[in-house]
């Protein structure tokens, strides 16, 4: 229903949609990451940030053990790790970055090494 919605233009709607999901499904991981998705794209970056926060920890539970997010998801660990260095909260950024062990994508790993290399001399 939220795809319906997003493709009628209805972004609001779309995120209601997938919000009240959630309620009932706290661990949909993928209406966690989409409505994280929509949210960020309308500068909601705060609502956004809670929503990725969420999907990760639902992901992270369900990797056994946990090693990485899956190069995929590498976009939500760049977006969380700018998000809270943004904030000033430079060790939790760091956590992220620490999160995507292999990226495939060669602009993707500059993004990371250039976080990772503008926060070491941030971070203990």
């Amino acid at each position: 229903m939220s795809q319906v919605l997003q493709d009628l233009g209805r972004v609001e709607d779309s995120i209601r949609c997938l919000e009240k999901a959630l309620t009932c499904n706290p661990e949909n991981w993928n209406c966690a990451k989409r409505a994280g998705d929509l949210l960020w794209q309308l500068g909601h970056f705060d609502s956004a940030a809670k929503h990725y926060e969420s999907y990760v920890k639902v992901r992270k539970a369900l990797k056994q053990p946990f090693v990485g997010l899956d190069s995929e998801e590498t976009d939500i660990v760049i977006r969380m790790a700018a998000y809270h260095m943004k904030r000033g909260e430079y060790q939790v950024a760091n956590e992220y970055v620490d999160m995507q062990s292999d990226v495939d994508n060669t602009e993707k790993r500059d993004i990371l090494q250039g976080i990772k290399a503008e926060l070491s001399g941030k971070c203990p």
